[in-house]
């Protein structure tokens, strides 16, 4: 009886010291992960029509309504002359409302109005979603890469079919991604990704890899076809280059606009 009534105890205080034990802490990674699938998330946007809103308050509001955790580089807009960011009024124009609009898009809407030279964009990390500079985003990410950096994928695909994820992909960075019919049942091939603030040419570079497919970059448009063909093109392109004798040509890839997608 006395063994039984110990173990009912030590039991029961094990119990107590569980409940009163803090919660674990949630991994960075995970956070990180969260925040990105947090910003491909429709929401109902309420705009800002007052023209004395600062970007400090602008970017609380957001904080606030949709539970982001905004962290702002200000030694990067600082290096581009942009002293004091955060006291930047941003609304001097509403920023009209919208209703079931990915919150990444919003985002973009809102850093169009902050005022730097190369200007404004976001980076995933692992705590917290960072504020910066076009620039020094792409020192961060493409070195000396010619041209502006391209809109930034920061998704996860789990045995995804490839023409599914390239849909995902076009949506989120509202770049325009087209999959050849001839690509055939390559374009149901499953595949299992990460893609943490990564060129969405680089990621539908590797995603068509993954699948025996290759990608061209045809004006503004990302091209995946079967592997020939991409050749095929690849060479027109170069004889065209030569012909007129310049570099092939690789416009910028950005949003086709701030609110609406692009469609594969």
């Amino acid at each position: 009886m006395r063994r039984w009534i110990c173990l009912c105890s030590l039991l029961l205080v094990v119990g107590v010291l569980m409940a009163a034990a803090p919660a674990p802490e949630t991994p960075k990674q995970d956070r990180g992960s969260a925040l990105a699938e947090l910003l491909r998330s429709p929401v109902n946007f309420g705009g800002f029509d007052d023209p004395k809103s600062t970007f400090q308050e602008v970017k609380e509001s957001l904080e606030d309504r949709y539970g982001l955790t905004i962290e702002v580089n200000e030694a990067a807009f600082k290096n581009e002359q942009v002293n004091d960011v955060l006291s930047c009024p941003i609304v001097e124009k509403p920023i009209s409302k919208a209703k079931n609009m990915r919150l990444d898009r919003i985002l973009r809407r809102v850093l169009l109005r902050v005022p730097a030279p190369s200007g404004a964009t976001f980076l995933v990390r692992p705590d917290c979603i960072e504020i910066t500079t076009e620039a020094a985003a792409k020192q961060e990410i493409a070195g000396d890469r010619v041209g502006t950096l391209p809109p930034l994928v920061n998704q996860t695909f789990d045995k995804r079919a490839l023409e599914v994820a390239l849909r995902d992909v076009s949506d989120a960075t509202e770049v325009s991604i087209i999959l050849d019919p001839r690509a055939g049942e390559k374009a149901k091939a499953p595949l299992t990704a990460k893609f943490t603030n990564t060129p969405v040419d680089t990621a539908v570079q590797v995603l068509a890899d993954m699948a025996e497919l290759k990608m061209v970059q045809l004006d503004n448009v990302l091209y995946v076809t079967t592997r020939e063909n991409a050749d095929k093109i690849r060479a027109e392109q170069e004889k065209e280059a030569e012909k007129n004798d310049r570099p092939v040509a690789r416009p910028s890839l950005r949003p086709i606009n701030s609110s609406g997608g692009a469609g594969m």
